[in-house]
């Protein structure tokens, strides 16, 4: 029998000692047909569009969602006609976001849409109604030192309920993996009048265990409500069921996927029941359908059309042709060709419009006046050493940004960005991005600050950074820890800034099992001005590194004073470079 599965369609993968059934041919062959059916189905789906109006001819499912193709955290709409491939709206912000934001719940409610969404443990809710001015508001929750996952539910009897994970003290729980996660429980706060301004006092809903039930949504079905929640010990979506909305609850079933999961949003879209999961660490859905809410089909993959991530969202579902209308304006509005972005006669044929990705050299060359576009990455390749004296930024607005490449491994490679005219660097020093500096491969970011084009491949000033979040991180001096300038093994803390002053301080390997799979966070930052001290990160034993090499943090680098971050993903600590 095979020892081993793929990742992706769990196919069986033999060893040189495995036995052989001819079942497991079969098993394959299924799998492979079943998913090109899914692929094929999806592919028809994407041909349709937005701009027919057979697409807006029946209900349609409209979503906010994350990190799919935005930079930073920002509201991604998508609207789909069959519940199944969902057609992205808006390729640029609509939202002046206010930083982290997360865990998005849209619905229509008294002619405007809203969005609820948690930052910085608060829940917001913002409306609109033409996707162009927003109110935001942030709810005044008691009692909840942790308010997450946020959801809008409005009983039978027309009562308007939030739906909060969060915990009234700060504890901490081990998961199946032995991570340390947030010990959270389930709530409801009832919203006191229409214009969803106040809330009683959050409550518990009646459960066998709330502990680490996170999550929830419900849906009412005959006489019954059902919860859906993940349980964040086992990483699974949970089936409860009880005949009042705070219980108590029965548990009925785990609802299996093939990966872990969170975050299961339930809607019903043409008479038929759609539970979708997020793959969190995948960055995809997967769904079932049930008719009844008791039995569930084979689970499926969610489209998104380009390519786009859909991410922890509960969609609302509408056939009111009003709504629906602004909707489809909404969509149209987004989607409108800019002809000037694309006659810029230095790229115009090198732009693919779907990823944003430019080639401006693959010979050695100076660039002179070259115009960009805000979310574009502008690349070098093979070995061409490249000088970039001035851009055009007349198509950029203050808080945008694009990105510099160099796609090449080889050692002669470059990229020299000149500092003065329009690009404001570190020191008032040129930057130079190669393979002997160890960021190629790796997309720098620049911010443009409404004159001039600034390094933005960290989090910033230290001090400015630590100020701005001192309740939220810790620091700690890595001296403290070293022997002999050495760190054997970093076990890492998440949120946390691991800093030095002075000295060589190598780490050797880290240890990532407090750091939560792509959402936790740990800096590195070196604090001085001197030439002398650095810190270095050994590539390996959970370091994860560009290029595969050690990363040293120093002046002649030009990378201190700047918190450098890192996630963890797949366990193991990568740089974010933007």
């Amino acid at each position: 029998m095979s020892s081993e599965k793929t990742p992706n369609l769990q196919l069986h993968k033999w060893q040189a000692t495995d036995y052989v059934q001819r079942t497991e041919f079969n098993d394959n062959f299924e799998k492979i047909d079943d998913a090109h059916k899914q692929v094929t189905e999806q592919l028809a789906q994407n041909e349709q569009s937005f701009y027919d109006d057979s697409f807006w001819s029946n209900e349609v499912s409209f979503m906010a969602t994350w990190h799919g193709y935005l930079e930073g955290d920002n509201f991604e709409f998508y609207v789909s006609n069959d519940a199944k491939t969902y057609l992205p709206i808006n390729k640029k912000p609509v939202f002046p976001s206010i930083g982290m934001m997360r865990d998005y719940h849209l619905f229509e409610h008294n002619g405007t849409f809203n969005v609820l969404y948690d930052s910085d443990n608060s829940v917001h809710i913002t409306t609109t109604t033409d996707f162009k001015t927003w109110t935001d508001r942030k709810l005044t929750v008691t009692g909840l030192v942790r308010q997450w996952a946020t959801k809008f539910f409005v009983d039978t009897n027309g009562d308007k309920y939030l739906l909060i994970t969060g915990n009234t003290v700060i504890e901490s729980d081990v998961d199946k993996n032995g991570t340390t996660i947030p010990k959270l429980k389930l709530y409801y706060a009832k919203f006191t009048d229409d214009t969803l301004t106040t809330l009683e006092t959050p409550k518990l809903f009646t459960m066998p265990d709330t502990t680490n039930r996170i999550d929830h949504m419900i849906a009412f079905e005959n006489g019954l409500y059902h919860m859906f929640v993940k349980n964040e010990y086992a990483k699974t979506i949970e089936h409860f069921t009880s005949s009042t909305f705070n219980g108590a609850y029965t548990f009925v079933e785990t609802i299996s996927f093939q990966f872990d999961v969170e975050a299961p949003a339930i809607i019903k879209f043409n008479g038929l029941y759609y539970l979708y999961a997020d793959v969190y660490v995948g960055g995809f859905t997967l769904c079932k359908t049930s008719s009844d809410l008791q039995t569930w089909s084979t689970e499926f993959r969610v489209g998104a059309k380009n390519g786009a991530t859909t991410r922890h969202f509960q969609p609302m579902v509408t056939n009111d042709s009003i709504v629906k209308g602004k909707i489809k304006e909404f969509a149209l509005s987004q989607n409108k060709v800019n002809v000037q972005e694309l006659t810029s006669t230095t790229i115009q044929n090198e732009i693919r419009r779907d990823n944003k990705t430019v080639t401006i050299a693959r010979t050695n060359a100076t660039i002179d006046n070259l115009k960009v576009f805000s979310g574009f990455t502008y690349s070098v390749q093979s070995s061409a050493v490249v000088t970039i004296n001035t851009l055009d930024l007349t198509a950029l607005k203050e808080g945008d940004f694009i990105y510099l490449m160099l796609a090449s491994e080889s050692g002669v490679a470059k990229i020299t960005v000149k500092n003065g005219v329009t690009f404001k660097l570190p020191n008032g020093e040129d930057f130079v991005i190669s393979k002997e500096n160890r960021n190629n491969v790796t997309r720098i970011k620049f911010h443009f600050d409404g004159s001039k084009l600034l390094i933005d491949n960290s989090s910033g000033n230290f001090n400015t950074f630590y100020n701005s979040k001192e309740s939220e991180y810790y620091r700690i001096d890595l001296s403290t820890l070293a022997v002999d300038g050495v760190v054997s093994n970093l076990v890492l803390q998440n949120n946390t800034v691991y800093y030095i002053t002075s000295g060589n301080i190598t780490v050797n390997s880290v240890d990532v099992t407090n750091i939560p799979q792509l959402r936790g966070r740990v800096y590195f930052c070196l604090l001085s001005g001197s030439t002398v001290p650095s810190l270095t990160l050994k590539n390996g034993s959970g370091l994860s590194l560009p290029g595969n090499v050690d990363y040293v943090i120093s002046k002649n680098n030009r990378n201190n004073e700047s918190v450098l971050p890192f996630m963890n993903a797949w366990s193991a600590l990568r740089m974010i470079s933007g």
